[in-house]
């Protein structure tokens, strides 16, 4: 059975509200009007104005469940948005819904305007994202 999977681009406006688009299907869109915008995104969140964006998203059977995006807000705290893809069996579930978290600041304050790199790990039974960027005494890693 062949699985579509989508292809997601983020973006920040010159106000610095992020903003998303989206293709479903094999490959990917040649034409503007493939594109749909990120449901639950586009406008709702605001970047710090030098932010970076990292996302990843479901890539096969050993990822999580869910789609995450990850930046800066405008007080330095680097937010991590998920979306989940499938319903928890809880009245309803929350499939297509966005959570908030931030990243914990005993792994060190990241710098304004820290790069980012979030890199997914699959093993068999370990799903893990890695999160690096640059804080106010070095390179840091979240796991």
């Amino acid at each position: 059975m062949t699985q579509s999977r989508d292809t997601r681009v983020y973006y920040t406006s010159p106000d610095d509200k992020i903003y998303g688009l989206v293709v479903g299907g094999q490959g990917i869109a040649t034409t503007e009007a493939s594109w749909s915008p990120v449901a639950g995104v586009s406008g709702n969140f605001v970047a710090a104005p030098n932010s970076r964006l990292v996302s990843s998203g479901k890539e096969n059977a050993d990822s999580y469940e869910g789609d995450f995006l990850m930046y800066q807000d405008m007080s330095g705290v680097i937010r991590v948005q998920r979306r989940e893809n499938k319903n928890d069996g809880n009245d309803g579930g929350k499939a297509g819904q966005w959570s908030s978290s931030n990243v914990p600041f005993q792994l060190g304050r990241a710098t304004h305007g820290s790069g980012m790199a979030l890199i997914p790990i699959y093993n068999t039974g370990l799903r893990a994202l890695n999160l690096f960027y640059n804080n106010e005494t070095g390179g840091k890693t979240l796991t």
